[in-house]
């Protein structure tokens, strides 16, 4: 029993970190939100965003597999709570039945969308070459696929020159080595396919529940 004490612990500290990093996220990204100039005002409105922040929670935390996924949600989740307690706290939003479907819905998608980027994240810094390409072609892939919606569904060009942008970077960027950059980038072409059907699954998902 005493034995078990420090890996309770060594579960639990990165845990609670990722949640409160969360609820950084969440107000941080509130503050960006009409403070950042010109096309650059997307980053605080962008899912792939804070999918990046999840994926750094696997990079960046003591945890991999099963804890990894949980540590990526939990970011996720408590993002969540920041950003939505922060416009009652700050703007004083309303708090009722209509407004809660908000929170509600996006708490549903970061339980999906956690832990695959927990996951993509501990991969990426401590799987395997081609755990690592993956990683990295996820990380990419969901830039490339929010600018396809931007471009198809929204009509919008210069957020999408700059998610598109952010994606192809993403690997080159994030890459150790030149054979792990170009592993990242060829799993970019795939995972962005996955990822526009991901993206179109939220989109009709958002739209059947605030009709």
């Amino acid at each position: 029993m005493i034995d078990s004490l420090p890996d309770r612990r060594t579960t639990a500290v990165p845990l609670a970190i990722a949640a409160v990093a969360g609820l950084a996220v969440g107000g941080v990204t509130l503050l960006m939100q009409g403070t950042l100039p010109g096309v650059l005002n997307h980053l605080g409105n962008s899912g792939a965003v804070w999918s990046l922040a999840a994926f750094g929670a696997g990079a960046l935390l003591p945890v991999r597999g099963a804890r990894a996924a949980l540590a990526g949600t939990l970011l996720l989740a408590f993002a969540v709570v920041g950003y939505y307690g922060s416009t009652t706290l700050f703007l004083h939003d309303d708090v009722n039945g209509d407004t809660l479907r908000g929170p509600a819905v996006w708490i549903c998608v970061a339980a999906v969308a956690g832990p695959i980027f927990g996951t993509a994240g501990a991969l990426f810094r401590g799987g395997k070459p081609t755990h690592r390409a993956v990683a990295l072609g996820a990380i990419g892939a969901v830039f490339l696929a929010e600018a396809l919606y931007l471009g198809v569904v929204l009509h919008q060009a210069g957020e999408t020159a700059l998610m598109a942008g952010l994606g192809v970077l993403m690997p080159p960027l994030l890459g150790r080595s030149a054979a792990d950059r170009l592993r990242g980038l060829a799993a970019l072409v795939p995972l962005t396919l996955l990822g526009a059907l991901a993206e179109g699954a939220v989109f009709l998902f958002t739209v059947l529940v605030f009709r």
